[in-house]
């Protein structure tokens, strides 16, 4: 079975009065994802954030939002939140 890695990356811009969300995409408009492959879910998630933000997984540690499995591919989505 093949396990996605996909994480949601929210920029929040608390001052103003109603807070504003940004969400990083990829360039084709999707969530950011990999493959665990042999590295350990820690690197996996570092990866995409080396591909997509100049963020650490020590900084912006991500939570446990979704799993989902269809096929033979099972789908881990976490979620982080980061100020703009």
């Amino acid at each position: 079975m093949k396990i996605k890695i996909s994480l949601i990356v929210l920029e929040v811009d608390e001052n103003k009065s109603v807070p504003q969300f940004n969400i990083f995409m990829t360039d084709q408009n999707s969530i950011p994802s990999k493959f665990l492959t042999n590295k350990s879910l820690e690197e996996t998630i570092q990866e995409i954030y080396n591909e997509f933000t100049h963020l650490k997984v020590s900084y912006a540690s991500p939570i446990l939002a979704d799993f989902r499995v269809k096929d033979l591919e099972a789908e881990v989505l976490y979620i982080t939140t980061v100020p703009h």
